[in-house]
């Protein structure tokens, strides 16, 4: 997978980025799975970090989401049989804002977000990111936009610092696809400063 030189949206650092590979996704998983999925996700990694490293994370993060998402379906589904919640009500509460918030998964080399905590409650930087309360190494990445009060934002995720990525599904601590899985339930597009928040960890 080629990688391509830019900065982060959010700090101005140097790194690489995959682009948007949400298509990639799409390819390799049933779409109606898929349909949990952000309609963006991209990777951005350290200059250090090679295109073999960043090729074999993503086939790792493809596996695990093959044997996640049937289990998210199963759950939505108990859901409808339980009488908790309509099939159309459902997939609308996890599907129909897919396309509001990027995700972003951040490989940096020794782990974390290597950003400064900002929140632009208490700052006039124009980014930064809210990090997750339990959970550092997640987080709401924003940057100001042009005008309206209005912002850019991503649900980044980064391995814990000193740490590899884990796949563990008892674990979680640099697990990638947590956020994500999470986010599905606490799903909240912001605009103004006041409205910013993490979802729980």
């Amino acid at each position: 997978m080629k990688l391509v030189k830019t900065t982060l949206p959010w700090s101005g650092i140097p790194v690489t980025t995959t682009g948007d590979i949400y298509s990639w996704f799409r390819e390799r998983h049933a779409p109606e799975l898929c349909d949990y999925l952000p309609r963006s996700i991209t990777i951005y990694a350290d200059c250090e970090i090679t295109e073999s490293q960043v090729e074999t994370f993503i086939s790792g993060m493809s596996e695990h989401l093959r044997r996640e998402l049937p289990v998210r379906k199963a759950r939505r589904d108990r859901f409808v049989q339980l009488g908790l919640f309509t099939s159309d009500e459902i997939d609308a509460f996890l599907t129909a804002r897919a396309e509001l918030q990027p995700w972003v998964l951040y490989y940096s080399s020794d782990g974390g977000l290597r950003t400064p905590v900002l929140n632009p409650d208490e700052t006039q930087e124009p980014f930064g990111v809210v990090p997750c309360s339990t959970m550092q190494n997640h987080g709401i990445a924003w940057r100001r936009g042009d005008q309206n009060g209005d912002y850019k934002l991503w649900l980044v995720t980064a391995r814990k610092e000193g740490q590899p990525w884990d796949w563990d599904q008892t674990s979680g601590t640099s697990q990638p696809t947590q956020p994500l899985l999470k986010s599905r339930f606490t799903f909240s597009p912001i605009r103004k400063p006041r409205r910013f928040m993490t979802w729980p960890g």
